[in-house]
This record gives structure tokens, C-alpha cells and sequence, in this order.
């Protein structure tokens, strides 16, 4: 019932990227490139290195250029407009949070639109609204990427998103829509969401998590998707016995969501270096 399919995925498409990064490799002379703008700070540092040790084992390289507390928006802006003309960065992504002084809407939308493979950007969420994306935000196609997975054509099936009704939420709601889905987008403590997630065929959540009896009434079969990977970790036995006698499968943090977000930046980052180089 617990499963830890993201992996799976993940290591399936490395294993296709592998021979694409040495052909860019061989092609360009250099590996495909990731520009990476995160905060100078402890857990923002782990994040990164995991990317770049998963980028290198896989052919593929990550720049990072981290900023410390001080950081103004001037100093992240010029360092996004320097990436954007630099032809060797194929892909730029925005680890949040940024430093606290920082405009982190105005650095997104400064993203050349070709590099932006997380498609943060005003822009780039325009396309994904419209179904003419370059590049997909890699968290709301991973989790696409295991609905799919897990419960196969999601036309009429219902889902439930327990977040911020953020980025990632809305995201994950244009995607799934345009496959024919329905989905909810609740907080953790609104009073509606026991009702919603006892008639939903897949409960997503983002960010915290909502009170573990919340979920007790789960639909026979239910899938849950634990999408908040870079949170800390959860609490065990958040999830009370009847909930798990319910469901039919449980993705928690660990070895899902993480590493095929991971695996889908690569792929938009090989996408960009090939096309910026036709």
C-alpha cells in the first residue's frame, strides 16, 4: 500500500536522459547546463546538492549561483538577465524561498521563456493555461506523472488538493483538467475538507498537512500523494488506522514526488539545450 513509485519513474527516465546528455555532450562540447538561484542557507544548500549530484550522474551539469541573507532584488535580477544571455546556461530555475528582500515574481517573469524549465514565469503559466507550454512547473507534472501512474486515464475522476492554493495547486489543476479531471484546491483546516476527500478518488497534498482525521473517511481505494517534498519530514502515524485500511496506495515525501521532479528538470533542461541549439 505504501509505495515508492517517483523512484521507479525517476530512474527510468535517467536512464533514457543518459544517452541524450552524451549526445549533447558530444554535440556542444559541454553538458547541458542548469543555472541554479537559491538562497545561501542550510536546508536551500542540501536541496541543491541533491540536484547536482543527480544532474552529474546523469550527464548533466548545475551552476549554482546562491545569494546570502542581504541579497536585494537588484543583485537576483542582474544575475537572471546575466544567465539569460549566457549561452552556456540552457535552463534557469528558481529555488524558493529567495532571500527575504527579493522579488521573487519579478525574477520569475524576467526568465527568458525558453529557459524557464520550471515555467514559473507569468508567461510560461499563460502557456501551461493554454496547453502550448515549452516546459511544465516540474512538481505539478511529477504528481501528474503519478496520477497517471497510479490510476490510469483521469478523465471523471475527482481529486482533492490540500494546499496553499499556490503555484504548484493551480498548476497541478490545469493539468489535470485538461485530462478530463475534477479537482478542489482546499487548506488544511477548512471545514469542507473531511466531506471532499471522503468522495475523492486522489487526495494531493502540497504543503502542511491537514489533521490526520481529516482523512479518516477516505474513499475505499483512494490514492494519496504526499507532494510537499522538500518539507520536513512527517510526523509517523499521522495518518490514523482507518485511513490506511482505506486506501488503496500511499506516495509519502520520501522517494516519490522528489527525485521525479528532479528527473522532469532534466529533461526540460535537455529539451532547451537542444533547442537553443538548433
Amino acid at each position: 500500500m505504501i509505495e515508492f513509485r517517483g523512484q521507479v519513474l525517476a530512474d527510468a527516465m535517467i536512464r533514457e536522459l543518459r544517452p541524450r546528455a552524451e549526445r549533447f555532450y558530444a554535440f556542444a562540447g559541454r553538458p547541458a547546463t542548469l543555472a541554479i538561484v537559491t538562497a545561501d542557507d542550510r536546508p536551500g544548500t542540501r536541496y541543491l546538492e541533491l540536484k547536482q549530484q543527480r544532474f552529474q550522474n546523469t550527464g548533466l551539469a548545475v551552476r549554482a549561483c546562491a545569494f546570502g541573507p542581504a541579497a536585494t532584488s537588484t543583485d537576483v535580477l542582474l544575475q537572471v538577465h546575466a544567465l539569460n544571455a549566457d549561452r552556456e546556461v540552457d535552463g534557469i530555475f528558481l529555488q524558493f524561498p529567495l532571500p527575504a528582500a527579493v522579488d521573487a515574481p519579478r525574477a520569475a517573469d524576467l526568465i527568458d521563456p525558453d529557459k524557464d524549465v520550471d515555467a514559473v514565469a507569468s508567461t510560461s503559466l499563460g502557456r501551461v493555461l493554454a496547453g502550448t507550454a515549452l516546459h511544465l512547473p516540474a512538481t505539478a507534472a511529477a504528481v501528474l506523472r503519478l496520477l497517471e501512474d497510479q490510476l490510469g486515464d483521469l478523465a471523471g475522476r475527482s481529486l482533492v488538493l490540500v494546499g496553499p492554493t499556490g503555484v504548484t495547486d493551480r498548476s497541478i489543476g490545469v493539468l489535470t483538467l485538461a485530462r478530463g479531471a475534477t479537482s478542489a484546491v482546499l487548506r488544511p483546516a477548512d471545514p469542507a475538507l473531511a466531506d471532499a476527500a471522503a468522495g475523492a478518488d486522489a487526495i494531493v497534498i502540497t504543503d502542511e498537512l491537514p489533521a490526520g482525521e481529516t482523512l479518516r473517511n477516505v474513499r475505499n481505494g483512494a490514492l494519496l500523494i504526499d507532494a510537499a517534498y522538500a518539507g520536513p519530514p512527517r510526523p509517523a502515524g499521522w495518518l490514523p488506522p482507518r485511513a490506511l485500511e482505506h486506501l488503496g496506495t500511499y506516495l509519502p515525501q520520501y522517494r516519490n514526488v522528489g527525485p521525479l521532479t528532479v528527473a522532469l528538470l532534466m529533461e526540460s533542461t535537455l529539451r532547451a539545450a537542444f533547442l537553443m541549439r538548433d
